[in-house]
């Protein structure tokens, strides 16, 4: 079944009400556009996505194009509004959305081109139409929106009746016919034979049938009450509006406007471009952007023996200086704390503060306050008052509260600030690690009962929980924006109930946390995208876990866990990432969604940049650990990035270019473990320093000249790549 139904349009004037959302667009020449009423003058190009209820006019001079989408897929579609036309916002968001539609054409009318590729295309295009122009309607959908939903979906039956939609609805048939009235403007059958009077009209244009078989299939109940509404709505019978729609069509000529649809753009796609002048200096949030915090999963995982020399030698290079960890102990027998001793013990002694992280969901009884007290007792004791004074406790709660939750929460939370104040200790206390919903409703749930935190913790991933009719669904996002709108969000709502401090303190960039792309290059890509796309807008964003080793008890070398590092400490390429992001320089030249460029001063710059690609569509929501398949099917293309920077300023004389580079085939163990095809058990001393030889950036290096004090770069980057370039004054 096709997510999407294509209708061209030549010369003919329509006029409709729309059923559900359509992405409409002037393939050639002008179009004159009513959208209730308003008069829109449409040239070449033109998009406009209506919404349902629309009414709709169109008078095209030549070509004119309309997509809707399919059942299942307008259902999810039509909760929301969309806010999209280009004579309005003409922009790069636009440019893209442009590229993708006319790519999506081009896919339909193109006999070569299978189902597979198109579908995965149309659902790239809805995507993207949803990421970046839906205004979610009234939450849970209202009354109203319920309705019309479900005689969209049956108005195809002949059993789609006033009484069995009030009953559907909970209401006598006297009550409902009366609410529709006043809702629609219209009773209820005028509006259901609309409905079923259009479905005809599309199958008149598409199918072959007799019109007994059309009308019922439309789900009028006779040939004669289907001819009588058909009139009434199109001034002609149903065999005269076939007639005029195969005359039109015979004369409508597509190869001359589809076949090359978007070759010119996809090209300039894969160009960027970038002038920067040495101007006004700011500093760089170097280290509290993306080093502020590393998780290091849960207490019992850190403490195992083999794990410790492990994470202390890692800790020391890293230069943290505040961890997270997840506290799993048992609260009832736990006496001795030998654990959790083990742990702090190495904490303290390289003066690292802890972010300790309890589940309320697991802890949240009274029985949790007794056990506080001999835990920070105990620690105070061991390690001095002054150093617990510097903890932070963490009460997770993790997604949207059952009913009645949020209050038992915040009196919790009370009782807590209670006994550990009775201890004369003023340790913070953080919360919720709320996952949020699209508009921060579960955040502002919980707030208006004034939970006593100091301070808002959140958890980011790219999808958000929504309820759709009464039921909780996973909502994927898959824009790069996620992460700084999750922020905003939550600080705007903070900020209605006094609170100012908000940060995030989990960060997962995948709906399943074991996936086979934490393995490889596109995760260092990715989340370089999303850093660039994060940075200013979120003060601080986590690190990701430590160690693979940290987050599952999983022997095999690559696993697909979000460690920074797999077993045996070899590196991942998202490790790299986070190297390349330390070592840039105090004052930020320019930054946009593809580069960083720092420096200290016109003899030495920085820069960090990526290409990174689309999942395709089959890899949204799976959880891929697929060790046989290869690394580009997970991707819609294997495009190169060519990347052309002028920096203008006083550039003089000659810069030493040198390139550090992580992709797909450079610097990814991961590819050279699959090719071995070697049992992990069987990996010896030389294959282990072999992949540890692999796991490095590739190096390259370059003599620049300056003309007029403008240095020029110009470079091709692979699919999936970062860079980290430093450009250096070259004295000989």
């Amino acid at each position: 079944m096709k997510m999407l139904e294509v209708a061209v349009y030549h010369q003919k004037p329509i006029h409709f009400v729309s059923e559900g959302m359509k992405i409409c667009m002037v393939l050639k020449g002008n179009t004159r556009f009513i959208k209730n009423q308003e008069v829109l003058e449409c040239p070449e190009d033109t998009i406009i996505v209506c919404n349902t209820e629309d009414e709709i006019e169109a008078d095209p001079t030549d070509l004119f194009v309309i997509l809707t989408p399919t059942w299942p897929y307008f259902q999810s579609l039509d909760l929301y509004d969309y806010n999209c036309c280009s004579l309005i916002d003409e922009n790069a968001m636009m440019k893209k959305f442009k590229m993708l539609l006319k790519r999506t054409l081009r896919f339909h009318f193109d006999s070569h081109i299978d189902l597979y590729r198109q579908t995965q295309n149309d659902i790239e295009l809805l995507n993207f139409l949803r990421q970046h122009y839906a205004i979610p309607k009234i939450e849970s959908m209202d009354l109203k929106h319920k309705v019309r939903v479900y005689m969209f979906k049956n108005s195809r039956n002949s059993d789609c009746t006033l009484e069995k939609a009030a009953q559907e609805f909970g209401f006598s048939s006297a009550y409902f016919s009366r609410w529709f009235a006043q809702n629609f403007d219209i009773s209820f059958i005028k509006y259901l034979n609309r409905i079923r009077t259009e479905n005809a009209a599309k199958d008149l244009a598409e199918e072959e049938g007799n019109l007994l078989k059309i009308a019922l299939n439309a789900g009028f109940p006779n040939l004669n009450s289907f001819q009588r509404e058909f009139r009434r709505y199109y001034n002609c019978t149903p065999g005269e509006y076939r007639s005029q729609i195969l005359a039109q069509s015979k004369q409508v000529d597509l190869s001359g406007i589809l076949n090359d649809f978007d070759l010119d753009e996809i090209q300039k796609e894969n160009e960027w471009n970038a002038e920067i002048e040495m101007g006004t200096t700011k500093e760089v949030f170097r280290h509290t952007f993306v080093n502020a915090l590393m998780p290091l999963g849960s207490i019992s995982a850190f403490s195992k023996e083999h794990q410790i020399l492990s994470v202390q030698q890692a800790l020391q290079k890293l230069n943290i200086k505040k961890v997270q960890l997840e506290f799993d102990g048992d609260i009832h027998h736990t006496s001795t704390f030998s654990q959790e001793q083990i742990v702090f013990d190495i904490l303290v002694e390289q003066k690292i503060l802890p972010i300790l992280t309890f589940p309320f969901r697991k802890y949240g009884d009274n029985s949790f306050f007794p056990f506080i007290e001999r835990f920070l007792n105990h620690f105070a004791n061991r390690y001095g008052k002054d150093y617990l004074q510097c903890w932070i406790l963490e009460i997770e709660y993790d997604s949207a509260f059952d009913q009645g939750e949020e209050v038992r929460y915040c009196n919790w939370i009370r009782h807590l600030k209670e006994t550990i104040k009775k201890l004369n200790f003023t340790i913070s206390i953080y919360g919720p690690r709320l996952h949020l919903d699209k508009q921060g409703k579960n955040l502002r749930t919980l707030l208006k009962n004034h939970p006593a935190i100091d301070a808002i913790t959140l958890s980011c991933a790219p999808y958000s929980i929504e309820k759709i009719q009464e039921e909780w669904t996973v909502c994927r996002n898959t824009s790069p924006d996620y992460l700084a709108s999750q922020y905003q969000i939550s600080q705007a709502v903070a900020q209605e109930y006094g609170y100012f401090e908000v940060y995030v303190t989990k960060w997962q960039d995948t709906i399943f946390s074991q996936t086979i792309l934490n393995d490889v290059a596109f995760r260092a890509a990715r989340t370089c995208q999303l850093l660039l796309n994060s940075y200013q807008k979120v003060p601080s964003l986590p690190t990701p876990i430590l160690l693979d080793s940290l987050a599952s008890d999983n022997d095999s070398l690559f696993s697909g866990q979000e460690g920074m590092v797999c077993r045996r400490q070899i590196p991942k390429p998202i490790c790299w990432l986070y190297s390349f992001w330390k070592h840039t320089d105090r004052y930020l030249l320019y930054y946009d969604n593809h580069l960083l460029i720092t420096y200290d001063n016109e003899k030495y710059l920085q820069i960090i940049c990526h290409n990174v690609k689309e999942l395709s569509w089959e890899n949204f929501m799976k959880s891929v650990v697929d060790h046989n398949k290869v690394i580009a099917d997970y991707f819609i293309d294997q495009e190169k990035l060519h990347v052309k920077i002028s920096l203008k300023g006083n550039f003089h004389g000659r810069y030493i270019m040198k390139t550090r580079i992580i992709n797909e085939e450079v610097g990814n163990p991961y590819v050279a473990w699959t090719k071995m095809k070697v049992p992990d058990s069987f990996l010896g001393k030389s294959e282990l320093q072999y992949l540890q030889g692999i796991a490095q950036p590739g190096i390259e290096s370059q003599i620049l000249e300056t003309k007029e004090g403008i240095l020029f770069l110009d470079f091709l980057m692979n699919w999936n790549e970062i860079r980290h370039i430093h450009l250096i004054t070259y004295y000989e």
